[in-house]
């Protein structure tokens, strides 16, 4: 069994360290009006509304509303990733209060071409010593905020490393209360190396001049329920075909990476998870709580179920600008012994900091993490004047520096491994949506390093 004192060290956290709101409720006002007032907006003014945490009718206490709500509101609007710069007006009348809501949109279409690194991460690039071979790169088209109603439309054409076409959709909202939306995703992948088995945590690779080792084809779909501001129930349908070639299936390679020494594997996964997010920044988080609970029953050739949840808790502490956060992720494939392609535990998706350039196999693993984040540059907006778009002449920009520590217990096939990281970082964050991070660690085989990252650590 994995060891879970640190899990309920964050629920003792939790449980005791969470600041309450006590409002005198003598200055109870109605909100009278809710406006949109931004100029050549193309959001629909109800997705605006939606995010807020108060309504048109409600009846609410003053210093609530301004000390606390507004705040709240602006923060889910972030989280839209739709919006530059957001800024909510309340008014004060005698027994009324009108709310004026004003937004710089961003720019919503994307056709951009890219070249990219294939690997999993830019520090695991850099051990191929920067290898022009293992870069994808082809278009994107990004459209953004479609019908002003944020639906998400994605196409990619990629060659390079990797062959891809793929081509996602995201709508939010269907109904009029805003309340249900899907996800449609389709890709094909073809790859002519392949990762084809791990030997003390390093990936090993096999490369072919003239075929395609691995081709994978994937089709999902998503319903999703959001009745309330931080609470979502997602149903996943997701269908995939994996086929490799005879090549890998020898004894000199890997004759596990498929099930049972196939070269052609099909899979359907039925899915449900449950989350609540209340965080103030999804990007960069520094309050708030998110956790997830997930069950998955996958069927085809070969039949296994998996179980997990996360747990991420996120405080300001008593000392000006330094806040904290917790974490811990448990996933369980339930006794199943999995194959090589289905059995990363930790270095895809979910990363232990320090061994950006490993990979461990594993059908049950947990991670904790605790963070230590100090405001160093507080949020500033910065006027660029030779920006051509209007909409990002404005700069929203803010830096953290951060101490961190994260251990992990991983079992694949009964044995167990413990791995921890620790070190210092800086965190840098751009219009609301970009992080830039800058880490020096360590691990427990004492290496160390600078990495370098472009999303958030938890």
């Amino acid at each position: 069994m994995l060891n879970h004192k640190f899990f309920f060290l964050i629920l003792f956290l939790f449980c005791f360290a969470s600041k309450g709101l006590s409002a005198n409720q003598t200055d109870t006002l109605l909100i009278s009006d809710i406006t949109v007032i931004s100029k050549d907006i193309k959001t629909k003014p109800s997705v605006i509304i939606r995010e807020l945490t108060f309504s048109k009718g409600e009846l609410i206490d003053w210093y609530v509303l301004s000390e606390y709500e507004i705040g709240r509101s602006i923060a889910n609007l972030k989280n839209l990733n739709l919006f530059n710069q957001i800024n909510i007006i309340p008014t004060r009348h005698e027994k009324t209060i009108s709310v004026q809501i004003e937004v710089v949109e961003k720019w919503y279409l994307w056709p951009i071409p890219f070249a990219e690194f294939a690997d999993r991460n830019f520090n695991q690039w850099s051990t191929f010593d920067f290898d022009p071979y293992r870069t994808n790169y082809g278009l994107y088209l990004f459209k953004y905020n479609l019908f002003g109603l944020n639906h998400t439309m994605k196409a990619t054409v990629g060659t390079g490393y990797t062959k891809t076409l793929g081509f996602e959709y995201i709508a939010p909202y269907i109904d009029r209360k805003k309340r249900f939306g899907f996800t449609l995703d389709v890709r094909s992948k073809a790859n002519n190396e392949i990762r084809y088995n791990i030997l003390d945590n390093k990936e090993q690779f096999f490369q072919s001049d003239h075929e395609a080792l691995v081709k994978r084809k994937s089709a999902l779909a998503a319903l999703i329920f959001r009745p309330g501001l931080y609470t979502r129930h997602t149903l996943t349908f997701n269908a995939v075909d994996i086929g490799i070639a005879d090549t890998v299936t020898t004894e000199s390679l890997n004759p596990d990476y498929l099930y049972n020494q196939m070269s052609n594997q099909q899979l359907a996964t039925l899915g449900y998870t449950i989350s609540y997010d209340n965080r103030n920044n999804k990007l960069f988080p520094l309050t708030g709580i998110y956790t997830t609970i997930s069950a998955a029953i996958t069927r085809g050739d070969m039949n296994f179920t998996t179980v997990g949840f996360d747990l991420n808790f996120y405080q300001p502490l008593p000392v000006p600008k330094l806040y904290s956060g917790l974490s811990y992720t448990y996933q369980d494939a339930l006794n199943q012994d999995l194959p090589y392609v289905l059995n990363k535990a930790i270095g895809v998706g979910k990363n232990v900091r320090g061994y950006e350039q490993n990979l461990f196999l594993g059908d049950q693993f947990a991670i904790m993490r605790a963070e230590l984040r100090y405001l160093i540059l507080p949020e500033k907006l910065y006027v660029l004047k030779y920006m051509p778009l209007k909409m990002y002449k404005t700069m929203p920009l803010e830096s953290y520096i951060s101490l961190f520590y994260e251990q992990a217990q991983i079992i694949d096939r009964g044995l167990q491994n413990d791995i921890y990281g620790f070190g210092i970082g800086l965190n840098t964050l751009l219009y609301y949506d970009k992080v830039f991070r800058f880490e020096y660690s360590w691990n427990h085989w004492n290496n160390s390093g600078l990495k370098i990252h472009f999303k958030k650590a938890f």
